[in-house]
């Protein structure tokens, strides 16, 4: 076959012919020259005002016909023109004025175009001033190109905010009847509050603004549930709610009274149009979403905004998919800026039923729905991503809701009203599977991603350790199912999948029910007639301390053989399984758990595994990430904080306490040092320490004296918390040391230099104090209703390592009374030994005032 041959003007061949590129090259050299004759003449006749309406028609005409400059090289020829013009077009003729709108939006819709302050002022005021005077048809588009210039410009147009919003307040007056210049008008201040945080004036104009915006929200979502499917009306609804989203999020703090005295009225629209254009369609057994049939699925959104020729054209789900995501991100906005207003009428968002793939409130999703099958796909992953984050957020509120606790564990049922925040709902279906939300979940988590279902197996897994960390009970209720899936999940070949397992078992025993007492709403009659078809709910007591009741020997040593196989996994599986098998070896020692176990092999096996695990911690604390090593010196403080592990007579003691003083001396990374001085202090005995109180004691002075030298500067940030965390470790031991103890203490002090003990003393005493003092008023008003737990209900304590035994100060005061008597008694250098002990006498005279006030048993000492 003969090459083909490509002759001059023939179409064929690659690439274009010489004709049409020449062709294009005249083009763009006759529409170059146009535009620089035209500036050239425009810019003339500024200071004259000689040409007229006749000649600026025609200018206009061809600039709308000309290709323009590249807005990213010639940028600021654009922005001369459009000004230039500005200064010489009369505002008395609303045609050329209204050719001038169409100039602009041509220049603004696909590039930037930056405006300098002086030509930004007279474009502003031009637009201004025709939109006061200008016929009603002309104000939507004016206003329109008013906001296509700020969207790019907000930044520099501060000096002009009071003029300009009293032009715009006045078409976004929900009395108005223009719907497309109210639109308009809320496009443009939707673009000038999302350059709020660089223009904090805006910020006064904010509380009249949110107002008369959430009203026509208000309107719009009535319209659009009446059925009136206008492309603009969907528009103006995405629109409204994007000016909420952003005044709520830039303004939460400054206005949050006033937020929130309109979100009754914006959740009440809001609820409405959460779902708006999804309807349910039957599939075998399962239930999934859909299109509205009078809605054409390929009609998306791809005009400019607000440009639409045509009002009537059908809306298509790119428009309402972007609704759904817009509507979700607000409400994730409100629930985690103002939790109450969305606890407070936590009943409406409880769902109708329950399905494999959401859940319903009067036959449409409801807030606290995954909109997963959310069919649009321009918009899927959006709305699955917003979904999921305004259900994190919800289930992230600290108060545990009894509504949405019940109905987590709810299953369908066929014959059932019931009454919720009294409004009547039929519950169930004969097409809905008996399932909870809860097993649904576990049922996806326990399960390969497949290509039919939406919501993805990490997915739900997430949400389930959202659910273990605030709504456990939730779970224990499923105790079973649990234990399985997360016993399988540990074995899982995806190392995300094992870690989101080692997450959710390490909220579920850290969790803590909240206080409903100081939950929003209570549960309702009808409420508790559903609860009655349901297992019971677990009394209100944290997880931990009822774990050992759930969870059976033969589970426990199960769960611990996986997390020693897996703590040698990569480092972000390592840190979570080393961290968990802490929480989960304490109760091996925990005496309300050994009396569940039937024989003596059970035990004797079981403390075969905490001596394993114990001594694979121990060696994490110096091998690994820093991360792991902070993890395993936290799981070590967990087990060590039991009051009935007899430390004394277990074998591993050694291995832990060498790890534990090795990297209190050697560690480079300040975080490790920390955790591991913190989990020195955790026994309450001397005994506990043995032959290692010695080596305890010499460690944390060395770590004391080199707490300032850095390898790395990047640790000086931990260097304060450094020395305060290694001073209470001291004071610690030498509050439960004995007095054949003191020579050793004085022979570790006087091995370093003279002043040391003076400048401990001088810069840590008073910091210790200020410490003690500080977590104690955080520990009084951050207490639950839990009460506090007794001295071997500690062993079950939710709370973090360097929480589990803080100092007291009838400890620092035991142990200043301790080094005055070794001062006394065992010093010889009696110069140097005064100035220590008048420190001392100080904080001694200050603590005791202190204790006396709350401890009656301390004698005050002379």
């Amino acid at each position: 076959m003969s090459p083909a041959i490509c002759v001059p003007g023939s179409a064929s061949g690659l690439g274009t012919s010489p004709s049409a590129t020449g062709w294009n090259l005249g083009a763009q050299r006759r529409d170059r020259k146009l535009w620089t004759t035209i500036s050239e003449r425009v810019e003339a006749d500024v200071a004259v005002l000689q040409l007229t309406l006749v000649e600026l028609e025609e200018i206009l005409k061809q600039l709308m016909g000309i290709a323009l400059p590249n807005p990213r090289i010639r940028g600021d020829e654009i922005a001369t023109l459009i000004s230039t013009l500005a200064q010489i077009l009369p505002l008395s003729s609303g045609l050329l004025c209204s050719e001038f709108t169409r100039f602009v939006q041509k220049c603004c819709c696909k590039e930037r175009v930056l405006f300098s302050s002086p030509q930004l002022r007279v474009v502003m005021e031009f637009f201004l001033n025709f939109i006061k005077v200008c016929p009603s048809w002309y104000t939507a588009s004016s206003i329109r190109a008013l906001g296509q210039v700020l969207h790019d410009n907000a930044d520099r147009a501060s000096h002009e905010f009071e003029l300009l919003f009293a032009v715009l307040l006045k078409h976004l007056d929900p009395a108005g009847v223009d719907i497309e210049a109210r639109y308009a008008a809320t496009s443009c201040v939707s673009n000038i509050c999302t350059q709020a945080g660089k223009t904090p004036e805006v910020y006064h104009y904010f509380s009249s603004l949110l107002r008369m915006v959430v009203e026509n929200f208000r309107q719009q979502a009535q319209s659009l549930i009446k059925g009136q499917n206008e492309r603009i009306l969907v528009k103006a609804c995405t629109c409204s709610m994007k000016c909420v989203f952003t005044i709520i999020n830039s303004n939460f703090d400054r206005l949050g009274d006033r937020i929130a005295a309109t979100l009754p009225t914006l959740l009440s629209s809001m609820r409405q149009v959460v779902g708006y254009g999804l309807v349910l369609k039957c599939d075998s057994d399962d239930v999934v979403f859909s299109y509205q049939e009078e809605l054409h699925p390929n009609d998306s959104d791809s005009s400019v905004c607000g440009s639409d020729g045509g009002g009537s054209r059908q809306v298509g789900d790119g428009l309402l998919a972007r609704l759904r995501v817009t509507v979700l991100y607000t409400l994730e906005a409100i629930a985690q800026h103002f939790p109450k207003a969305i606890t407070s009428s936590m009943g409406l968002y409880l769902p109708e039923q329950t399905t494999p793939y959401m859940t319903l409130f009067n036959n449409a999703p409801s807030v606290l729905t995954l909109l997963i099958a959310d069919p649009s796909e321009k918009a899927h992953h959006g709305v699955r991503m917003a979904s999921l984050s305004c259900m994190s957020a919800l289930l992230n509120i600290q108060d545990t809701l009894p509504a949405i606790l019940e109905w987590m564990v709810q299953t369908s049922d066929t014959d059932r009203v019931i009454e919720v925040a009294y409004i009547s709902i039929a519950c169930g279906t004969w097409l809905l599977r008996r399932r909870s939300f809860v097993e649904e979940l576990l049922l996806m988590a326990s399960r390969p991603d497949d290509s039919s279902r939406t919501l993805l197996r990490l997915e739900a897994m997430s949400l389930l350790s959202k659910i273990a960390k605030n709504y456990s009970p939730a779970l224990s209720v499923n105790w079973k199912r649990l234990a399985e899936f997360m016993l399988a999940a540990f074995q899982d070949m995806d190392p995300n999948v094992r870690l989101q397992a080692v997450k959710i078992l390490e909220n579920y025993i850290k969790g803590e029910n909240g206080n409903t007492a100081s939950a929003a709403i209570a549960p309702t009659a009808s409420l508790v007639d559903k609860a009655e078809v349901v297992p019971p709910l677990p009394p209100l007591t944290p997880p931990s301390q009822v774990l050992y009741e759930l969870l059976p020997a033969y589970q426990l040593r199960l769960v611990i053989e996986k997390m020693l196989v897996y703590i040698n996994d990569n480092d972000k599986v390592a840190s979570s399984v080393a961290r968990t098998l802490g929480l989960v070896c304490r109760w091996i020692s925990f005496p309300p758990f050994r009396s569940t176990l039937s024989t003596p092999k059970d035990r004797a096996w079981l403390d075969d595994l905490l001596g394993q695990a114990m001594v694979v911690l121990a060696g994490k604390i110096n091998a690994g990430s820093p991360k792991v090593r902070w993890n395993a010196c936290h799981a070590i403080a967990k087990v060590l904080l039991c009051p009935s592990l007899p430390l004394a007579s277990v074998t591993w003691a050694p291995t832990v306490f060498q790890a534990l003083l090795t990297a209190v001396a050697q560690q480079e990374n300040f975080k490790v040092r920390i955790s591991a001085a913190t989990a020195l202090r955790v026994s309450h005995t001397r005994s506990a320490f043995g032959s290692f109180f010695q080596l305890a004691v010499r460690a944390t002075v060395d770590a004391l004296e080199t707490a300032s030298d850095l390898k790395d500067v990047t640790e000086f940030r931990y260097k304060e918390q450094l020395e305060t965390q290694l001073s209470f470790t001291l004071v610690h031991l030498i509050h439960i040391s004995t007095e054949e103890d003191d020579p050793l203490i004085l022979e570790a002090l006087k091995a370093k230099p003279r002043g040391f003990l003076y400048d401990w003393l001088l810069h840590n005493l008073h910091r210790m104090v200020a410490t003690i003092e500080r977590e104690s008023d955080t520990t009084a008003t951050g207490s639950t209703s839990g009460g506090d737990l007794n001295e071997e209900g500690r062993a079950g304590g939710t709370g973090d390592a360097h929480d589990v035994n803080p100092i007291k100060k009838e400890e620092l005061l035991s142990a200043v009374r301790s080094l005055l008597r070794i001062l006394d008694r065992l010093n010889t250098d009696k110069a140097y030994a005064n100035s220590c002990i008048s420190l001392l006498y100080d904080t001694k005279i200050g603590l005791e005032h202190d204790v006396l006030y709350s401890n009656e048993d301390i004698p005050f000492e002379l």
